[in-house]
């Protein structure tokens, strides 16, 4: 049980951690802006509050994805979901190395829904108290991120509703502690997550993760159904 509960959420807790280079790129300067307009007393209560809520934006949309997932996986024994989530993974490595932007348009057109989205946020600034932050961070989940969907994808492919909702809180952690820090004390680390050097380092990371799970779902996990369909 402990086996198959790490599973599900050291991958997606990997991603968050190590997508930071791209949170950091942009999302630091949305949570330096939200900080700055704090009363510094209040700024470090007020931004753990909008990113825990941000983070159970994403626990919410794994479980729509999740349940969406099964009823999908129910049609078919092939892991499409999960092919799909490592082909989102490879797109990551390289929009994170400036190779190749698809996850871009994706974006734009998650944008849309953002721009509906964005004027009802702006009436929760500046932010002064919890009740405040708390509809803004629930609100930041629906910010169009390629990062976020890549993690979707993999929510989708988890099994279920339950199993969605450990993922994206998962991978919502693993982006807490730089998004939360940056908003603190260090505005100058995101100049450093934009430096193509750390970008191109992380990059290659997804690139060879995604790359290993389509090995894995392709050539091994298929591999006793060839053969049984060859007898």
């Amino acid at each position: 049980m402990v086996t198959e509960f790490s599973v599900i959420w050291l991958p997606a807790f990997m991603m968050g951690l190590l997508g930071s280079t791209h949170c950091m790129g942009m999302c630091g300067g949305i949570t330096v802006a939200l900080s700055s307009g704090c009363e510094p007393q209040k700024q470090a209560y007020l931004s753990l509050i909008y990113q825990l809520c941000r983070v159970i934006s994403y626990a919410i949309l794994g479980a729509v994805v999740g349940l969406v997932g099964a009823v999908i996986g129910r049609w078919t024994e092939f892991p499409i979901l999960m092919l799909f989530a490592s082909i989102l993974l490879i797109m990551m490595g390289l929009y994170l190395m400036g190779s190749w932007n698809l996850l871009t348009y994706l974006e734009k057109q998650g944008s849309r829904l953002w721009r509906l989205i964005q004027p009802f946020q702006k009436r929760f600034l500046p932010l002064r108290k919890a009740s405040q932050a708390i509809p803004i961070g629930l609100l930041w989940g629906l910010l169009p991120c390629g990062l976020v969907y890549s993690a979707l994808a993999m929510a989708a492919a988890s099994g279920g509703a339950l199993e969605g909702v450990i993922t994206m809180l998962a991978f919502g952690l693993g982006t807490l502690p730089a998004l939360y820090i940056t908003g603190l004390f260090a505005r100058h680390l995101i100049q450093f997550f934009r430096r193509q050097w750390v970008r191109n380092l992380i990059g290659a990371i997804f690139i060879v993760w995604g790359g290993y799970q389509l090995y894995a779902i392709v050539f091994v996990a298929q591999a006793p159904v060839a053969h049984h369909l060859h007898h």
